[in-house]
């Protein structure tokens, strides 16, 4: 992680353990939440377009912000994990978009409540994805 001021707000987090509580609370396909299963949930694409790093991070957060008030979650912290990464964080949500900048790997990335009740996906394809956690998930499928 490249910033020193915002390493006091910043827990690392070993690979998988607050991963299984999103894995514990969503459905995933092929790697991804699955959010035909997720009623109510809600996706935006964004344009084709190449946008900057920042101005992705700004996209991101504030549909994240947005959706957030709209399902009434004021959360302090909030946990990020990516699909592609060693580390698992958790971060002030005041904090989230300067962790997102510092990291800059092509991967799929999850925001998400630290109980699991709510969840972000920023897609690597630019799709991003918000859901409250359903109260049932679908059988799982033998692989």
């Amino acid at each position: 992680m490249g910033s020193h001021e915002m390493r006091g707000t910043v827990s690392t987090h070993p690979n998988g353990t607050l991963s299984a509580v999103l894995r514990s609370r969503f459905p995933f396909t092929l790697g991804r939440v699955d959010w035909r299963f997720v009623p109510g949930s809600t996706t935006k694409e964004e344009s084709p377009i190449e946008l900057d790093r920042d101005t992705e991070v700004d996209h991101a957060v504030a549909f994240l912000l947005q959706c957030l008030e709209s399902a009434k979650h004021d959360p302090k912290f909030v946990a990020v994990v990516g699909d592609n990464t060693d580390e698992e964080y958790e971060v002030l949500l005041s904090d989230l978009p300067e962790l997102l900048r510092d990291i800059d790997k092509p991967e799929h990335k999850y925001v998400f409540a630290l109980d699991g009740s709510w969840c972000l996906l920023w897609s690597l394809e630019g799709q991003l994805g918000f859901g409250i956690a359903p109260t049932q998930l679908p059988p799982r499928r033998r692989t």
